[in-house]
């Protein structure tokens, strides 16, 4: 029963959001829907970070007796620190080829137009 609670569970988060990109009814609201799903996982990404520094944090205090654990408290610190770089960097790296390739600064706001040439 269990096995079956997962599975589905597991499906139904595979499989939603093939079902909402379906809904799209041209390019522009498919890359508002990537763009939502991107931003959703960088955030992820970051809480995922953040939570795995802080439980390395955790773990190296409550076990200052034990040797073994505090290391792997500092195990976990250390790949939380990793973490924050590679984010940090991507996102530089990111907003580096926007920037000098593409010409898009931060800030302002991003019209898209339809087909009929109304601005969305």
């Amino acid at each position: 029963m269990r096995r079956l609670f997962i599975n589905s569970l597991v499906s139904s988060a595979v499989l939603l959001p093939a079902v909402a990109v379906a809904q799209a009814n041209d390019v522009f609201d498919l890359s508002v829907t990537i763009l939502g799903i991107m931003g959703g996982l960088a955030r992820l990404f970051w809480l995922l970070a953040i939570m795995l520094f802080f439980w390395g944090v955790v773990k190296f205090i409550a076990n200052a007796e034990d040797s073994t654990e505090r290391e792997k408290g500092k195990q976990l610190m250390i790949w939380g620190v990793v973490a924050f770089v590679v984010l940090v960097s991507l996102w530089a790296l990111v907003g580096l080829v926007l920037t000098d390739t593409f010409g898009i600064d931060g800030g302002g706001t991003l019209n898209f137009v339809d087909k009929d040439g109304n601005t969305l």
